[in-house]
């Protein structure tokens, strides 16, 4: 395959590609590298964090939160939803580093 075509293939899959991989892969077919990108997904680890304490923010709109929860309760649930979306988002980048 095309150098171009390896790494427009993996961006779509949402890995990307580094220059060595291009270089052994551009030996390999479409086929057998399409193959290979589905025999790498088979093997997922998910990230497991949990959000169960904002099951309230996220499946009540504001006028409901408002009700059960005082200005300053709703203030601190965004805070501490917004560290928490850090912690997967720094996971995620972890996960791709790996």
């Amino acid at each position: 395959m095309k150098a171009n075509h390896l790494k427009h293939l993996y961006w779509r899959a949402g890995f990307g590609i580094d220059i060595e991989k291009i270089a052994v892969l551009k030996k390999s077919s479409r086929k057998a590298t399409v193959n290979d990108l589905f025999k790498a997904s088979k093997h997922i680890r998910p990230l497991t964090l949990d959000f169960t304490e904002f099951d309230d923010y996220y499946t009540k709109n504001y006028k409901e939160l408002k009700s059960k929860y005082t200005r300053e309760e709703i203030d601190k649930f965004r805070k501490k939803n917004n560290l928490k979306q850090r912690e997967l988002n720094t996971a995620w980048l972890e996960r791709l580093n790996d």
